[in-house]
């Protein structure tokens, strides 16, 4: 049987097999040894927010043990970082890492309808984010801040796609993928600004 979260009473040789929490969990997954479009080595730390599902947990609980997990999920966010490595420059690799895409959103929005505080339905904390997010530009001419935003737009779809597949591979055994970070990325020494 499957109880819900609370206090239970069982019987003296009530056996408890697993206990199974109902929380986001977190897996960190670093990829080492990422080779991107032009053949440069790069490492790329993402994390993974999953859950189990509760009509699952059953499921979830006879057919995955805590090791198997880790090697399946390991070997599948592997995959996909080294399938999104091919698919970048290294120009571009810096730029993936997760910023939230309703700030590239607004970016975008208020390049299209005019200049940044124009718009009188933007409040005080949007106005705030978004000048956070203009300063980590300073000193970068237009072009290049335009490219650091191309990136970050790209980074924003490599997750969701991401999501996406290790959803595909999961879903199966009770597992949800609720989210898809990219934490960092390092470039060689030798190609760093």
């Amino acid at each position: 049987d499957c109880w819900p979260a609370g206090f239970h009473w069982g019987g003296p040789f009530t056996k408890v097999l697993y206990l199974v929490t109902q929380q986001a969990i977190v897996f960190d997954a670093p990829c080492r040894g990422v080779l991107t479009k032009d053949n440069v080595s790069i490492s790329i730390d993402v994390a993974v927010v999953f859950r189990i599902l509760e009509k699952d947990v059953k499921q979830f609980a006879v057919k995955v043990n805590p090791k198997d997990l880790e090697i399946r999920l390991q070997a599948q966010v592997d995959q996909a970082v080294k399938n999104l490595g091919r698919e970048i420059t290294t120009r571009d690799a810096y730029g993936l890492r997760s910023v939230r895409t309703t700030v590239i959103e607004r970016q975008q929005t208020s390049a299209d309808d005019g200049p940044a505080g124009s718009n009188p339905m933007v409040d005080e904390d949007e106005k705030h984010g978004a000048l956070a997010a203009e300063e980590k530009y300073d000193g970068m001419t237009e072009e290049e801040h335009m490219a650091a935003q191309t990136a970050q737009v790209k980074g924003a779809s490599a997750t969701q796609n991401m999501k996406i597949a290790l959803n595909r591979a999961f879903k199966s055994d009770g597992i949800e993928i609720t989210d898809v970070i990219i934490k960092d990325v390092d470039l060689p020494s030798t190609i760093q600004r």
